[in-house]
């Protein structure tokens, strides 16, 4: 299996081995494993620019933390 990830990583495509699976469905799995991993690592995005709002709120003086990060 190989995965290529662009800079910002969002997954761009997932290649499976034909024989770990039937041909037809090769295309159709491959969408639903980069689905997955995109909302997985926006989620992580999320909790990250969550995390850094809570903790570092007084420290940025008001400014927005979207300049942050």
């Amino acid at each position: 299996m190989k995965a290529t990830v662009d800079g910002h990583k969002k997954v761009l495509k997932i290649d499976i081995d034909k024989e770990f699976m039937h041909p037809e469905e090769k295309e159709a799995l491959q969408d639903l494993i980069i689905a997955a991993i995109t909302l997985a690592t926006q989620a992580i995005d999320e909790k990250v620019k969550d995390e850094v709002k809570q903790n570092a709120s007084g420290i940025l003086g008001g400014l927005p933390i979207d300049l942050i990060l």
